[in-house]
Parts: C-alpha cells; structure tokens; sequence
C-alpha cells in the first residue's frame, strides 16, 4: 500500500493470498523509503526477505528476514561490501544476492549450510531472478550493465560442493522504454511497453473488480 500526506510518501508492506481468501497482514508499517526494501519470501512463504541499512557498517545494506505473522526481524546475512536484494532458489536452499564489494555491482549466491559465498556473475550485473530448467536443475537469469541478459546454472555436484556454471548470453534485452518488467520462475520474461506512435500518458485509468475478471467466483 502507497499512500501520500503532507508529511510525503508513506509505504505500508501487506501480503495477502493472490485469490483474496484472506484478509491482508501488515509486515512494516509505515515504511520509510530506503528503510526495508523487499525483494521476495522465504522458502515456506511465511517470512518476507528485504535488505535494510546496516548499523555496524555505515553506507551498507544487509539481508533481513521480516516473520510475517509477528513482524519479528532476523539478520540473514551481513557482508563487508553489503548485501542486497536477496532473494531464496526455488528449492530454498540457496540465497542470491547483489554485493559491491569489488565496487561494481555483482550477484553472489550464499550457502547456510556451511556459511559459504560463491560469485554468480563474472561481470557486474542489475536485474537477476532464479530460474528452473527442465532437467529439474536452477539457474540465475541476470541482466548485466547493457541491459542484455545472460544464464548461469546453479547447482551441487555429487560431493554436495556447490558449482556455478559459465555464464551463456539469452535473446533477452531489457528495453529502456519499458514500463513493468517481470519474469516468472520458468525465465518467461514480460514487460509492458508504449506502444507504436503511442503518446505521454496524461490521465490515470481505474479498473475495479480486477480479481474477479481473472479469478472467476472469487470475492
């Protein structure tokens, strides 16, 4: 929920079932921008993940887990270059996140089960999202400086040692004149963009009753 006073913006974090079958819980209340940013959920869906300032290391962010039941706040993960944008594979045993420890903007993946941290990106990266392939294996889908988008495989070899594969370059470009961008966890990537001889936008359109157009029956 966004919402503007003469105080200016206010930002309220809620989670609520995509088919409306129960009411929406708080998380943060009244978030302060640059305070929590929220970048995904916890592998059992009951923890929301978000990177927030990191008292012990001015200027840096670090990885949070936010219990979505009782607000009760968790570090996930501290780093010397900060850590940001966590976000769990889809099995939920390995945590990706951005880090400028070399001063560029990299993805390492983190490890719990020995602490361990391994580097995901040869090259600085911006906009990532994990990926299952159809042997059942994960990979990293991740965009780098130029916007064009490239794989990396993700996965354990038989002594349980983690393993990052080289990374290949997709057909995906992310367009500067896109307007949403979004990618589910198949590397189906969509994105909403003006379009031909479409002019500046100069009025707001509101749809009511959205979840019923998608979700016949629901209320």
């Amino acid at each position: 929920r966004i919402a503007s006073d003469q105080d200016g913006v206010q930002v309220d974090v809620l989670v609520q079932p995509f088919n409306g079958s129960s009411p929406a819980t708080l998380v943060i209340e009244d978030l302060k921008l640059d305070s929590y940013r929220v970048s995904g959920f916890s592998p059992d869906n009951k923890r929301v993940v978000a990177d927030v300032p990191d008292p012990a290391t001015p200027g840096q962010r670090k990885v949070v887990e936010l219990d979505i039941a009782t607000g009760e706040e968790t570090d996930l993960l501290t780093r010397a270059g900060g850590a940001a944008g966590g976000m769990w594979s889809p099995n939920g045993d390995l945590l990706c996140f951005k880090t400028l420890e070399t001063g560029e903007q990299e993805l390492h993946v983190f490890d719990p089960q020995d602490g361990s941290t391994m580097r995901a990106s040869p090259m600085p990266a911006n906009a990532y999202h994990w990926i299952e392939t159809i042997d059942d294996g994960e990979s990293l889908l991740f965009w780098d400086r130029d916007d064009q988008g490239w794989t990396v495989t993700v996965a354990r070899d038989d002594t349980g040692t983690l393993r990052i594969g080289e990374p290949v370059s997709t057909h995906w470009v992310r367009s500067e004149d896109a307007i949403a961008f979004a990618i589910d966890n198949h590397g189906g990537v969509y994105t909403i963009e003006p379009g031909v001889n479409d002019g500046v936008p100069n009025h707001l359109v509101v749809i009511e009753h959205w979840l019923e157009s998608v979700l016949p029956g629901s209320n």
